[in-house]
């Protein structure tokens, strides 16, 4: 195997981390580790890896977020490491387009093994980040109630559009439904938390046009956060 062959491993748990390292190191690869979710991406970004080797469970960003981020990038091979059960692994990675997964606790030398296989079988065909490829990009259109992606396009409601920008200004951050009533109805009307749902429902089956991903994910009993791609906003 060669040894300028580089491995990005995002995982928490630094003991586990550790051992990966001995092992992909004595088998002549390169090794890089990221213990936190949000910096996985920055970190990816940052160098051209071969295989990816990601965790499900991870601080502030979860896996699941990172794989589908890293395919809309790239097609570099990914190997999944989850605790949960086989068939939940094996679902989890045909919806997140892994090349292959392992159930916690696993061996390091399995691990290593899958890694090699992956490799010889892709032989460094696949996109690298380092190439000119571009991340998807969502376009609000204001003038239209409109968002578009490359070209497929959507047409919302004003209340819609309104609520979907707000939410899409600050991505990750929780708003509360009072705080959604608050913007999308500024005239100090009455209405219930219900419609706010209503309106992420309908919002959703929208957006499900554009793309499979979810973009507006609920915490419950609190409210809803954006959690999808770049967003940028047409006003004129």
């Amino acid at each position: 195997m060669a040894a300028n062959y580089h491995i990005l491993l995002i995982e928490d748990e630094y003991q586990i981390a550790a051992l990966l390292r001995d092992y992909f190191l004595h088998s002549g690869m390169r090794f890089t580790h990221v213990a936190d979710g949000k910096d996985a991406m920055a970190v990816f970004t940052r160098d051209a890896f071969d295989l990816v080797v990601l965790d499900i469970a991870l601080p502030h960003i979860s896996g699941i977020e990172i794989c589908r981020e890293i395919r809309r990038m790239s097609t570099v091979p990914v190997i999944i490491l989850s605790a949960l059960s086989a068939e939940t692994e094996r679902l989890l990675g045909q919806q997140l387009e892994a090349d292959d997964y392992l159930g916690k606790p696993f061996s390091p030398r399995e691990v290593v093994a899958k890694a090699q296989a992956l490799l010889r079988r892709s032989n460094r065909k696949w996109l690298s980040t380092k190439t000119d490829v571009t991340p998807a990009c969502l376009t609000l259109d204001a003038t239209r109630y409109e968002v578009c992606l490359q070209h497929h396009t959507v047409t919302l409601t004003r209340i819609e559009f309104s609520l979907f920008h707000l939410l899409t200004t600050h991505p990750r951050r929780i708003y509360s439904r009072g705080q959604l009533m608050t913007t999308m109805y500024g005239d100090q009307r009455i209405v219930s938390e219900r419609t706010i749902d209503s309106h992420i429902k309908k919002l959703r089956n929208k957006l499900k046009l554009l793309s499979t991903d979810e973009m507006i994910e609920s915490s419950y009993g609190v409210g809803y956060r954006y959690v999808g791609m770049k967003v940028s906003v047409y006003t004129e």
